[in-house]
């Protein structure tokens, strides 16, 4: 992926098909996308499984989704899932991604608080202290 240094860029266009699991998808390529704010690329592979947004169902976090949010939203579950980046890390990344994607800022903060809030239950931790 090549990028000037210190801009965020996605590196492939989001391509997924329905998945065995009720509301659920798998990725049928791969999606990456270069952190500014992480300095690498973190990367979605091929078959990797997501829901987009966790919550998707309720109303308040329905007036807060649009499909934008997608790709930045499988990037995070690929940070969750690692535990390749912190939490607040991934969580910042998150919102970074939102924006670039062109989610609206109160959108994007609206979502970045929500993962803060509830999002710990989901986070696996591999960093070492």
């Amino acid at each position: 992926m090549s990028r000037e240094p210190g801009m965020n860029e996605f590196q492939t266009a989001l391509e997924y098909v329905d998945a065995p699991v009720v509301g659920y998808y798998d990725l049928t390529g791969r999606l990456g996308f270069a952190s500014a704010r992480a300095g690498f690329e973190i990367w979605a592979e091929i078959g990797f499984r997501t829901n987009f947004v966790t919550g998707r169902k309720l109303i308040v976090v329905r007036r807060i989704v649009t499909d934008a949010m997608n790709e930045a939203a499988v990037v995070h579950d690929v940070m969750y899932e690692t535990g390749s980046v912190s939490r607040a890390m991934a969580d910042a990344i998150f919102r970074d991604a939102m924006l670039f994607s062109g989610v609206e800022s109160w959108r994007a903060w609206a979502a970045w608080a929500a993962v803060r809030a509830f999002g710990a239950p989901h986070y696996t931790a591999k960093l070492s202290p």
